[in-house]
């Protein structure tokens, strides 16, 4: 059973074995799902879900799972392999269903096994208040994101600590509310977690850590965070957010579920947008103490995932080789980048997550523009992260990324 304070991608290998042997029974009844839906007699979703199953590619064609052929999408960290083949297939099972509300807790009862807590499905008892445990699930992370500006902002001026640049989802929202946030810049290009603690005092209401960080793919270190945690007051929830976790190949890291599960300040944010491929599906939770849980409650939804969701998510849970196929593409690519990075003399920053950052050390927007008329799409970074000449870059297929490499070539070569 895998450990909470394990490495984020081990995987029991009788499970593994296991999987390898389910294959051709999957792609049987995926195939006779497709064929015999009247809704879904196009095969070209059976066609990309059995390239999957298989784990090779039909032609040698730049096709993107998910978008028009010819185009390449590596801006948006999606997961360039599609969505776990055992997702799809749950969904397909479930399609008859759609007109019945789905109730069943067993999402939440996979999240507590793979993360061994101690976890009871919730019992609604007339008159008595439903009880909150470990979990928080929402529609992806970015709802729980929310959620926690709005809970714990509570007047003008309140304060909160973040890292620069860094995904920036709370901060934003809670400026927006009227509060101050406090943004300590990078150091090396990863959190510098003694500046940030120097930032917090009693007053303080959270600080928000994003581990692998986005957009700059670093990580920090289990213990620097553990030791973070135990300086800061109490009272200041330390938000972790751990959404490309999965793809992190440093086998001495350690996540943060361990603590969130133990300590009553410490949320740790998971998501299936990433390593599972199901970006458009929106499912993802929090771990924290009960009490954080409950205070959450009053602001946010957390009934908003769909049943194509829920079993989704459950089956891709436990969907082995999609996790290990998709984190072995982007340990690849990302070798990949580098080498081409390299060779043409650009700095980039070596990333555990599933895009690396590039400084093209010229203005990239011209770049940008010049690779998007060759429907190739990145992560402008000034515009997100006012990171002057750098941008962010996605891992796509061999193909998709051996496209982007070249066009940048030609693009760098050319007066822009």
């Amino acid at each position: 059973m895998k450990k909470t304070d394990g490495h984020s991608s081990d995987v029991p290998s009788n499970q593994i074995e296991a999987e390898c042997n389910l294959d051709e029974s999957r792609r049987n009844f995926m195939k006779s799902a497709l064929v015999g839906s009247a809704a879904l007699s196009v095969m070209t979703p059976w066609q990309m879900a059995e390239a999957q199953v298989a784990g090779r590619a039909t032609n040698r064609t730049i096709r993107g799972v998910g978008v028009a052929p010819g185009v390449v999408q590596i801006s948006s960290n999606e997961n360039p392999l599609g969505a776990s083949p055992r997702a799809i297939e749950a969904v397909l099972r479930h399609m008859g269903s759609s007109n019945r509300y789905y109730r069943s807790s067993a999402l939440e009862s996979a999240i507590a096994n793979l993360h061994e807590l101690d976890y009871e499905p919730p019992r609604r008892v007339p008159g008595q208040p439903r009880r909150i445990g470990p979990i928080l699930m929402a529609a992806g992370s970015g709802q729980v994101l929310h959620s926690l500006a709005r809970t714990y902002f509570e007047n003008a001026g309140d304060e909160m600590v973040a890292a620069v640049p860094s995904y920036g989802s709370i901060e934003r929202d809670w400026e927006e509310f009227g509060g101050v946030v406090h943004r300590v810049p990078l150091k090396d290009y990863r959190h510098d977690l003694t500046a940030m603690l120097a930032k917090v005092h009693r007053g303080t209401k959270m600080v928000s850590i994003c581990n692998p960080n986005n957009p700059t793919g670093t990580i920090v270190p289990y213990h620097e965070v553990e030791s973070f945690i135990n300086e800061v007051p109490e009272q200041v929830l330390v938000v972790v957010d751990e959404a490309y976790v999965e793809f992190v190949g440093d086998q001495n890291y350690r996540t943060s579920i361990s603590l969130a599960a133990t300590r009553k300040n410490v949320m740790s944010i998971r998501t299936f947008s990433k390593i599972f491929g199901l970006a458009g599906v929106r499912v993802g939770y929090a771990i924290a103490h009960p009490d954080v849980n409950e205070k959450m409650s009053k602001y946010h939804y957390d009934n908003g995932i769909s049943l194509y969701g829920k079993v989704a998510a459950e089956a891709a849970l436990t969907d082995y080789s999609h996790q290990r196929n998709s984190r072995r593409l982007a340990i690849e690519m990302k070798a990949y980048f580098a080498e081409q990075f390299a060779d043409m003399g650009l700095e980039y920053v070596p990333s555990e997550s599933s895009f690396m950052m590039v400084n093209l050390k010229r203005d990239a927007r011209p770049v940008g523009r010049a690779l998007a008329e060759r429907k190739i799409s990145v992560a402008d970074a000034e515009r997100r992260w006012d990171m002057k000449g750098w941008m962010r870059v996605s891992v796509g297929t061999r193909e998709e990324s051996e496209a982007f490499v070249t066009a940048l070539r030609e693009i760098l070569t050319t007066a822009l």
